[in-house]
Protein backbone atom coordinates (compact mmCIF):
# COMPACT_ATOMS: atom_id res chain seq x y z
CA UNK A 1 0.00 0.00 0.00
CA UNK A 2 1.76 3.32 -0.83
CA UNK A 3 2.13 5.88 1.95
CA UNK A 4 0.74 8.81 0.40
CA UNK A 5 -2.65 8.11 -2.00
CA UNK A 6 -3.95 11.71 -3.27
CA UNK A 7 -6.59 11.23 -5.38
CA UNK A 8 -8.75 13.71 -7.52
CA UNK A 9 -7.53 16.99 -5.92
CA UNK A 10 -8.76 20.44 -6.62
CA UNK A 11 -8.60 23.90 -5.54
CA UNK A 12 -9.37 27.37 -7.02
CA UNK A 13 -9.40 30.71 -5.95
CA UNK A 14 -12.24 32.66 -7.27
CA UNK A 15 -11.52 32.11 -10.96
CA UNK A 16 -8.29 30.89 -10.72
CA UNK A 17 -8.17 27.08 -10.74
CA UNK A 18 -4.67 26.64 -9.02
CA UNK A 19 -4.67 22.69 -8.69
CA UNK A 20 -7.28 20.41 -10.53
CA UNK A 21 -7.59 16.91 -10.39
CA UNK A 22 -4.47 15.57 -9.66
CA UNK A 23 -3.92 11.92 -8.38
CA UNK A 24 -0.64 10.25 -7.66
CA UNK A 25 1.04 8.27 -5.35
CA UNK A 26 4.22 8.20 -3.17
CA UNK A 27 5.41 4.66 -2.30
CA UNK A 28 7.28 4.10 1.10
CA UNK A 29 11.43 5.09 1.34
CA UNK A 30 10.74 6.95 -2.15
CA UNK A 31 11.82 9.82 -3.04
CA UNK A 32 9.41 11.90 -5.57
CA UNK A 33 10.57 15.22 -7.02
CA UNK A 34 7.76 17.79 -8.14
CA UNK A 35 8.53 20.10 -10.68
CA UNK A 36 7.43 22.75 -13.02
CA UNK A 37 6.71 26.18 -14.10
CA UNK A 38 6.58 29.01 -11.52
CA UNK A 39 2.57 29.54 -10.75
CA UNK A 40 1.73 25.88 -11.32
CA UNK A 41 -0.14 24.83 -8.46
CA UNK A 42 3.04 23.00 -6.54
CA UNK A 43 2.95 25.10 -2.92
CA UNK A 44 -1.01 24.77 -3.20
CA UNK A 45 -0.47 21.30 -3.69
CA UNK A 46 1.54 21.04 -0.68
CA UNK A 47 -0.91 23.08 1.39
CA UNK A 48 -3.72 20.34 0.48
CA UNK A 49 -1.62 17.70 1.49
CA UNK A 50 -0.18 18.97 4.80
CA UNK A 51 -3.59 20.80 6.12
CA UNK A 52 -2.72 23.97 5.03
CA UNK A 53 -5.45 24.35 2.91
CA UNK A 54 -9.08 22.21 2.18
CA UNK A 55 -9.53 20.95 -1.51
CA UNK A 56 -12.46 22.14 -3.41
CA UNK A 57 -12.91 18.14 -4.34
CA UNK A 58 -10.58 15.06 -3.73
CA UNK A 59 -8.94 12.79 -1.64
CA UNK A 60 -5.91 12.59 0.91
CA UNK A 61 -4.99 9.35 2.55
CA UNK A 62 -1.42 9.34 3.92
CA UNK A 63 -0.78 5.63 5.87
CA UNK A 64 -3.89 4.36 5.45
CA UNK A 65 -6.00 7.01 7.10
CA UNK A 66 -8.01 9.65 4.98
CA UNK A 67 -6.52 12.75 5.96
CA UNK A 68 -8.34 15.41 3.57
CA UNK A 69 -8.68 18.86 5.40
CA UNK A 70 -7.44 17.61 8.65
CA UNK A 71 -5.53 20.57 10.70
CA UNK A 72 -1.55 20.88 10.45
CA UNK A 73 -1.19 19.37 13.56
CA UNK A 74 -3.06 16.21 13.59
CA UNK A 75 -1.29 15.48 9.58
CA UNK A 76 2.15 15.79 11.85
CA UNK A 77 1.74 13.49 14.36
CA UNK A 78 0.68 10.96 11.84
CA UNK A 79 4.30 11.50 10.62
CA UNK A 80 3.58 14.16 7.62
CA UNK A 81 5.90 16.93 8.40
CA UNK A 82 6.46 19.55 5.96
CA UNK A 83 9.27 22.28 5.64
CA UNK A 84 8.67 25.91 4.16
CA UNK A 85 10.37 27.79 1.27
CA UNK A 86 10.41 31.00 3.17
CA UNK A 87 11.77 29.71 7.03
CA UNK A 88 10.28 30.38 9.58
CA UNK A 89 12.08 30.08 12.58
CA UNK A 90 11.91 31.65 16.10
CA UNK A 91 14.64 34.23 15.55
CA UNK A 92 15.23 35.04 19.40
CA UNK A 93 15.28 31.70 20.13
CA UNK A 94 18.79 29.63 19.87
CA UNK A 95 18.89 27.03 17.45
CA UNK A 96 19.00 24.41 19.74
CA UNK A 97 15.72 25.21 20.90
CA UNK A 98 14.28 26.08 17.81
CA UNK A 99 14.52 22.21 17.16
CA UNK A 100 13.73 21.30 20.54
CA UNK A 101 9.84 23.09 20.51
CA UNK A 102 9.09 20.69 17.58
CA UNK A 103 10.76 17.63 19.34
CA UNK A 104 8.49 18.40 22.85
CA UNK A 105 5.63 17.03 20.54
CA UNK A 106 7.19 13.53 21.11
CA UNK A 107 9.34 13.95 24.09
CA UNK A 108 8.30 13.77 27.37
CA UNK A 109 10.78 16.24 29.03
CA UNK A 110 12.43 19.56 27.71
CA UNK A 111 15.59 17.67 28.21
CA UNK A 112 14.80 15.06 26.30
CA UNK A 113 13.77 17.06 23.14
CA UNK A 114 16.90 19.54 23.68
CA UNK A 115 19.04 15.70 23.81
CA UNK A 116 17.32 15.03 20.59
CA UNK A 117 17.50 18.34 18.63
CA UNK A 118 20.86 18.10 19.37
CA UNK A 119 21.66 14.76 17.82
CA UNK A 120 19.33 16.39 14.54
CA UNK A 121 21.55 19.18 14.90
CA UNK A 122 24.45 17.07 14.81
CA UNK A 123 23.25 15.20 11.51
CA UNK A 124 22.85 18.44 10.01
CA UNK A 125 26.31 20.19 10.77
CA UNK A 126 24.80 22.99 12.78
CA UNK A 127 26.11 22.01 16.27
CA UNK A 128 28.11 24.98 16.13
CA UNK A 129 25.88 27.22 16.45
CA UNK A 130 23.24 25.31 18.88
CA UNK A 131 23.54 28.13 21.76
CA UNK A 132 23.23 30.74 19.11
CA UNK A 133 19.93 32.53 18.57
CA UNK A 134 18.68 31.22 14.90
CA UNK A 135 18.70 35.35 13.91
CA UNK A 136 23.02 34.75 13.45
CA UNK A 137 22.23 32.08 10.69
CA UNK A 138 23.00 32.60 7.17
CA UNK A 139 20.16 31.70 4.32
CA UNK A 140 21.84 28.04 3.97
CA UNK A 141 21.62 27.82 7.89
CA UNK A 142 18.22 28.37 8.45
CA UNK A 143 17.37 26.43 5.70
CA UNK A 144 19.30 23.59 7.15
CA UNK A 145 17.33 24.61 10.12
CA UNK A 146 14.10 24.22 9.25
CA UNK A 147 14.22 20.69 7.58
CA UNK A 148 16.09 19.96 11.71
CA UNK A 149 12.67 21.65 12.59
CA UNK A 150 10.84 18.60 10.53
CA UNK A 151 12.94 16.13 11.33
CA UNK A 152 12.33 16.70 15.14
CA UNK A 153 8.56 15.54 14.80
CA UNK A 154 10.36 11.90 13.74
CA UNK A 155 8.59 11.86 10.15
CA UNK A 156 7.50 8.86 8.08
CA UNK A 157 7.49 11.35 4.86
CA UNK A 158 8.80 14.76 4.46
CA UNK A 159 7.46 17.69 2.16
CA UNK A 160 9.88 20.08 1.28
CA UNK A 161 9.41 23.03 -0.33
CA UNK A 162 12.46 24.48 -2.49
CA UNK A 163 15.40 23.90 0.32
CA UNK A 164 17.67 24.57 -1.97
CA UNK A 165 16.18 28.34 -3.07
CA UNK A 166 18.80 31.29 -2.83
CA UNK A 167 21.67 28.46 -2.10
CA UNK A 168 25.54 28.92 -3.56
CA UNK A 169 26.39 25.13 -5.23
CA UNK A 170 28.65 24.42 -2.79
CA UNK A 171 25.58 25.00 0.02
CA UNK A 172 23.28 23.15 -3.08
CA UNK A 173 25.69 19.79 -2.69
CA UNK A 174 25.70 19.92 0.93
CA UNK A 175 21.90 19.88 1.28
CA UNK A 176 21.95 17.30 -1.64
CA UNK A 177 24.17 15.14 0.62
CA UNK A 178 22.15 15.66 3.81
CA UNK A 179 18.88 14.09 1.84
CA UNK A 180 20.95 11.66 0.46
CA UNK A 181 21.13 10.23 3.92
CA UNK A 182 17.64 10.95 5.11
CA UNK A 183 16.88 8.83 2.04
CA UNK A 184 19.19 5.78 3.00
CA UNK A 185 17.65 5.97 6.34
CA UNK A 186 14.37 5.34 4.71
CA UNK A 187 12.45 8.68 5.17
CA UNK A 188 10.25 9.05 2.32
CA UNK A 189 10.25 12.44 0.37
CA UNK A 190 7.87 14.54 -1.98
CA UNK A 191 9.99 17.89 -2.73
CA UNK A 192 9.21 20.81 -4.68
CA UNK A 193 12.41 22.29 -6.42
CA UNK A 194 13.80 23.95 -9.59
CA UNK A 195 17.30 22.86 -9.55
CA UNK A 196 17.02 19.81 -11.99
CA UNK A 197 21.09 18.32 -10.92
CA UNK A 198 19.22 17.73 -7.54
CA UNK A 199 15.79 16.83 -8.79
CA UNK A 200 17.67 14.25 -10.98
CA UNK A 201 20.11 12.94 -8.26
CA UNK A 202 17.70 12.50 -5.88
CA UNK A 203 13.93 11.24 -7.33
CA UNK A 204 12.81 7.41 -7.69
CA UNK A 205 9.76 9.36 -10.00
CA UNK A 206 9.35 12.93 -11.07
CA UNK A 207 5.44 14.72 -11.53
CA UNK A 208 5.44 17.69 -13.61
CA UNK A 209 2.65 19.97 -13.22
CA UNK A 210 1.96 22.26 -15.30
CA UNK A 211 -1.72 25.14 -15.31
CA UNK A 212 -2.39 22.96 -11.69
CA UNK A 213 -2.54 19.80 -13.85
CA UNK A 214 -0.61 16.73 -13.76
CA UNK A 215 1.53 16.84 -16.64
CA UNK A 216 3.65 13.75 -16.57
CA UNK A 217 4.60 10.92 -14.20
CA UNK A 218 7.33 8.78 -14.71
CA UNK A 219 11.27 8.18 -13.99
CA UNK A 220 13.60 11.05 -14.40
CA UNK A 221 14.64 9.70 -17.79
CA UNK A 222 11.34 9.41 -18.88
CA UNK A 223 10.41 12.89 -17.33
CA UNK A 224 13.16 14.43 -18.99
CA UNK A 225 12.36 12.83 -22.29
CA UNK A 226 8.84 13.87 -22.79
CA UNK A 227 8.08 16.14 -25.12
CA UNK A 228 4.88 17.21 -23.56
CA UNK A 229 7.33 18.63 -20.27
CA UNK A 230 10.25 19.88 -22.29
CA UNK A 231 8.01 22.48 -24.24
CA UNK A 232 6.48 23.48 -20.71
CA UNK A 233 8.82 23.14 -18.78
CA UNK A 234 12.46 22.18 -19.36
CA UNK A 235 13.43 23.85 -22.62
CA UNK A 236 15.22 22.23 -26.16
CA UNK A 237 18.51 22.40 -23.92
CA UNK A 238 17.60 19.72 -21.68
CA UNK A 239 17.96 17.42 -24.74
CA UNK A 240 21.66 17.68 -25.41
Amino acid sequence: MPLLEVSGLSRSFGGLRAVHDVTFQVEQGTVVGLIGPNGAGKSTLFNLIAGALKPDAGAVVFDGRETTGQPTHTIARLGLARTFQLTRPFLALSVLDNVAVAALSREASLHAARAEARTILEMLGLEPWASQPAAVLSTAGRKRLEVARALALRPRMLLLDEVLAGLIPSERQRMVDILRRLREEGITMLFVEHVMSAVMALSNRILVLHHGELLAAGTPDEVTRDRRVIEAYLGEEELS
